[in-house]
């Protein structure tokens, strides 16, 4: 009976396809909120390939990742790094972050990242905490990966705050003095 199980699973695995979700369920730019309220916003464009644990792939700041957008849109995810690439076998075709839940009517609401084929779910920056809002400015200015390394971190932690990298100290999360959200870097807990 196991045998059975494992060799459906295997079948049904082999088998199964993405699609698009459909634009009922779609919130952002298929003329949901998203489209009011970013429309001044360039598509997301930056990216970073990652070589880590020996996987050799890509990431973009939209939320997309695993796939070559850049170059010519095949599989980009190889493990191990090098010896795949060579080969041109790559373990996923893409992937990306899909959210989603029910507002306070019980109306489905999500947001996804599907190859870009029906436009743009997720943008670069914070948003404005009155309405949601954001510009051309704040998108380009947010629109890259930020990278900050565990010994980074370590020694943030060892120091108490007094050894902040530039890494950290740029980190988005810290806020924004224009916009009045930024927080005191160097207090550690």
């Amino acid at each position: 009976m196991k045998k059975v199980i494992l060799i459906l699973a295997g079948f049904s695995a082999a088998v199964s396809s993405a699609r698009e979700i459909p634009n009922y369920v779609k919130g952002a730019l298929s003329g949901g909120i998203g489209q009011r309220v970013l429309e001044n916003c360039a598509a997301p464009s930056a990216s970073k390939e990652l070589w880590v644990n020996n996987v050799r792939t890509i990431i973009f700041s939209g939320g997309d990742m695993w796939w070559d957008r850049n170059g010519n849109g095949n599989a980009f995810y190889y493990v191990p790094a090098v010896q795949q690439k060579a080969n041109g076998v790559s373990s996923n075709f893409g992937g990306s972050i899909w959210i989603g839940g029910l507002d306070a009517g019980g109306q489905l609401k999500v947001a996804a990242m599907t190859y870009r084929q029906n436009g743009i779910d997720f943008w670069p920056g914070p948003l404005d905490t009155i309405n949601a809002s954001s510009d051309a400015a704040t998108c380009l200015k947010y629109d890259q990966i930020y990278t900050v390394t565990r010994n980074e971190v370590d020694e943030y932690v060892r120091s108490k705050g007094q050894t902040v990298s530039s890494n950290i100290a740029n980190w988005p999360g810290n806020g924004d003095v224009s916009k009045k959200t930024r927080q005191k870097i160097g207090t550690v807990r």
